[in-house]
């Protein structure tokens, strides 16, 4: 594993081919998010949306430096890479929902638990049904019942989105 990421990384770094260049940096970003180096891995997925603007996969490396960001807990920057990715997936629509998704669990984390609820309700009216939007109405469950610590109203409309979950 070390001596294929070294190699790729060799050769990445050497090579004038734009595209093997590119299809490197994405081979190294994957290598590096599997193995935990998130720092490293959101870098090379920027460095690929970069290379590659306005290509279809523009979008997925921008996802991806999304998920990079928040395993760091750099929310804001979470938001900022899911927002520019559902903006570049614009033909893509299960890539845009998965872009809200991200973006709305890393709003959670902040604790805007309104503002993430209506991104959930969002994501849940474009999924239709399935398991983003099993996952997504999950996720606003969490967020009323977060929101309904102090206020009884949001506890009761937390507690009936988990029983819908149920039924």
């Amino acid at each position: 594993d070390v001596e294929a990421r070294n190699a790729a990384a060799e050769l990445m770094n050497s090579t004038k081919d734009e595209g093997l260049r590119a299809d490197l940096v994405l081979w190294c970003a994957k290598y590096e998010f599997n193995h935990g180096e998130y720092r490293d891995a959101q870098l090379h997925f920027t460095e690929y949306a970069s290379l590659r603007k306005g290509d279809a996969s523009t979008a997925d490396a921008l996802l991806w430096a999304a998920r990079c960001a928040s395993a760091q807990m750099e929310y804001t920057k979470a938001i900022e890479f899911a927002t520019l990715a559902a903006n570049s997936a614009s033909s893509n629509k299960s890539l845009f929902i998965e872009s809200l998704l991200v973006q709305g669990e890393a709003v959670m984390e902040l604790g805007r638990y309104a503002e993430a609820a209506q991104i959930f309700d969002r994501v849940s009216n474009l999924a239709g049904e399935g398991p983003l939007a099993q996952k997504s109405s999950m996720l606003k469950a969490d967020a009323l019942y977060a929101m309904g610590a102090g206020d009884a109203e949001r506890y009761e409309e937390a507690i009936a989105a988990y029983r819908a979950l149920l039924d």
